[in-house]
């Protein structure tokens, strides 16, 4: 990780109270959708969203706020929306299916950053900066799992995935 990154986020670490962890030792939850995906296993998904957040959320400190995210497939996405459902949780939408994991990642790393920018209505004047901020977190994110799955991806056979990752980082950069 480089340095840099970290003293561009430092600013948005969160201080909070500490703050209840799942099962898994997170201070967030995923709920996904089950169905609309495709060709792509429900199980493998969440795999990929967490990866994805996990690379993001570990350098920040136990988020304050409890409410699940709950994330769905739809064409209008990604997006996070600024109201809750019924349930109380954040709604995350994203625009990809299959198995393309680095979309997925990307998406979510996305809109992830949103979550932890502590998004709200209200002025959009600033919203370029959240959003400079978000597609950054999107390429951290995916660098960040280029390494972790080297050795330690979702599942071990997914080793191999660490090049794919990073040809489609070398691929966003050049765009």
């Amino acid at each position: 990780m480089k340095i840099r990154h970290l003293i561009l986020l430092a600013p948005f670490l969160i201080i909070s109270e500490p703050a209840h962890c799942n099962e898994n030792g997170r201070s967030y939850q995923i709920r996904l959708d089950k169905e609309g995906w495709g060709n792509g296993s429900p199980n493998d998904i969440e795999a990929v969203l967490y990866s994805a957040c996990d690379s993001i959320h570990e350098h920040f400190a136990p988020l304050k706020e409890n409410e699940p995210i709950r994330v769905s497939r739809d064409k209008s996405g990604p997006i996070t929306l600024f109201q809750r459902n019924l349930r109380g949780e954040i709604i995350v939408k994203i625009n990809t299916g299959d198995r393309f994991w680095c979309q997925y990642s990307y998406q979510i790393a996305h809109e992830f950053c949103h979550i932890l920018c502590r998004f709200r209505n209200g002025s959009r004047r600033n919203l370029w900066f959240e959003e400079s901020l978000c597609e950054m977190a999107s390429m951290f994110a995916l660098r960040s799992m280029e390494k972790t799955w080297k050795t330690t991806p979702p599942y071990p056979n997914w080793k191999s995935y660490s090049a794919l990752i990073r040809d489609y980082v070398k691929d966003l950069e050049t765009k």
